[in-house]
């Protein structure tokens, strides 16, 4: 017989299922939303549940300062964050033999103005294995476990230290967080 502690019974009643979104929603409202500050493709492409389409910002406008949020009218806590990103214009400016660098940041908010630093990657070296000279896929994973505030709005902040932001996708970002009761 397994035992489960009250604090894990209450996760698992509260735990949350990111939407599939057919549009990016409206901040303050009563459903889940996305934005992002750049763009050529919408951002709900990146939370549609088709890995065939993607949140794509726009050439080089947003080096460093590219910001990606979602609201979610209930305030979650969230622990894990995983996505996919490519790159289809790698060339030398984005990937040197199937490596970049890249530093994200997570911040809270509860009024959507003022945010809170939750989590930053630092500056960290990614590699591809399947790197075919023009294309890089790479999977991403940002634990967030100590994490204990909940939080209406979550904005991720991108800094790159190998790359420009030619054509760099966010793929189905995964939303892994409990709903506050």
């Amino acid at each position: 017989m397994e035992v489960f502690s009250k604090e894990l019974l209450m996760q698992k009643k509260n735990a949350w299922i990111r939407p599939n979104l057919t549009s990016i929603g409206t901040f303050g409202e009563n459903d889940f939303g996305v934005y992002g500050n750049s763009s050529y493709g919408n951002a709900y492409k990146a939370v549609d549940g088709n890995l065939n389409t993607a949140w794509v910002p726009q050439y080089q406008k947003y080096q460093n300062g590219l910001e990606y949020t979602f609201y979610n009218p209930i305030p979650l806590k969230v622990t894990e964050l995983s996505f996919k990103t490519e790159d289809v214009s790698v060339g030398t400016n984005i990937l040197i033999n199937g490596v970049f660098y890249i530093s994200i940041v997570v911040a809270g908010s509860n009024d959507g103005n003022n945010y809170t630093n939750i989590k930053s990657t630092g500056y960290q070296l990614y590699t591809n294995s399947s790197y075919s000279g023009y294309t890089g896929n790479f999977d991403m994973v940002i634990d967030m476990s100590d994490n204990n505030a909940f939080y209406k709005y979550y904005k991720l902040y991108y800094e790159l230290g190998s790359a420009r932001m030619d054509l760099y996708m966010l793929k189905e970002l995964e939303i892994t967080a409990t709903e506050q009761s």
